[in-house]
């Protein structure tokens, strides 16, 4: 995604965003350098393993 160009646009480094669906909810994005870190609640629907 291109979420620094965003934020860089809006002069912010933390976006919130919500999902509208029937379960919705928040999800908030900050800029840490390279990376973003997300933050919300969320519930397990499938667990498993991805080998690379």
């Amino acid at each position: 995604m291109h979420w620094h160009r965003i934020a860089e646009k809006l002069g912010k480094c933390s976006l919130i965003g919500y999902q509208d669906s029937e379960r919705g909810g928040y999800v908030g994005m900050m800029i840490k350098g390279e990376r973003i870190e997300l933050s919300g609640q969320a519930v397990t629907l499938i667990r498993g393993t991805i080998n690379i």
